[in-house]
């Protein structure tokens, strides 16, 4: 893990030319809780309807329904990963919930973004990588790189800030032949969340984007 935090503080040193903090930064990153981490939740669903209640889609043991579900499969997937922290899904439904607010434990709509919010960091086999310094470079020019080197669709229902876009498959409920937002683990830019497929809700296998919640 020392080697984990080299290799990350040297990457922020090269970009920011400053060493603010850095004995703090590489205290967190010995302890796994950098920043804001991001990953792809580790099994696939097939169809849009993964958030039903008591539906053994994305984690049977997590038999709540909307936005409960999929953070409850984040957060077993990180425990069992022994990733440290709260997780919860970058996943927006339409007039209920925001990816960018749930992530932060608002499950609402419209929340309030602080810009310096960050960084979103991600780990590589090389190390940690950085996504995005801030919530300021997340909500305009999205992910660095990709987070993983073969990528895999994710249902995210979001643009690149975080905010619902209203394609969602019914609230990921229903698995019918509209086209909700999909993003892509193996894709940087914007097209981590948006853009990645015009696939549609009915057959198609994704999974979902999991990010640990700021303390």
């Amino acid at each position: 893990m020392k080697q984990y935090a080299n290799i990350f503080l040297l990457g922020l040193a090269v970009t920011h030319c400053s060493n603010i903090g850095f004995v703090d930064n590489a205290k967190a990153v010995a302890n796994n809780s950098f920043g804001i981490e991001v990953f792809a939740f580790g099994g696939s669903v097939t169809g849009g309807a993964f958030l039903v209640p008591a539906t053994a889609t994305l984690d049977a043991s997590c038999t709540q329904g909307g936005i409960s579900k999929a953070n409850c499969a984040c957060q077993n997937e990180a425990n069992s990963r022994q990733f440290s922290g709260t997780f919860r899904a970058w996943l927006s439904i339409g007039n209920v919930v925001d990816a960018i607010c749930n992530v932060q434990g608002i499950e609402s709509t419209g929340c309030t973004v602080d810009s310096s919010l960050g960084p979103f960091v991600a780990r590589k086999s090389s190390g940690y990588a950085v996504l995005a310094s801030d919530y300021s470079e997340l909500s305009t020019s999205g992910f660095r790189t990709a987070i993983e080197d073969t990528g895999r669709l994710l249902y995210t229902g979001s643009n690149v800030a975080g905010r619902a876009t209203g394609a969602d498959c019914n609230g990921f409920t229903i698995a019918n032949t509209s086209i909700p937002t999909w993003g892509s683990s193996g894709l940087a830019s914007t097209g981590f969340t948006t853009g990645a497929s015009a696939d549609t809700c009915t057959s198609t296998p994704g999974t979902i984007l999991c990010m640990r919640q700021p303390k």
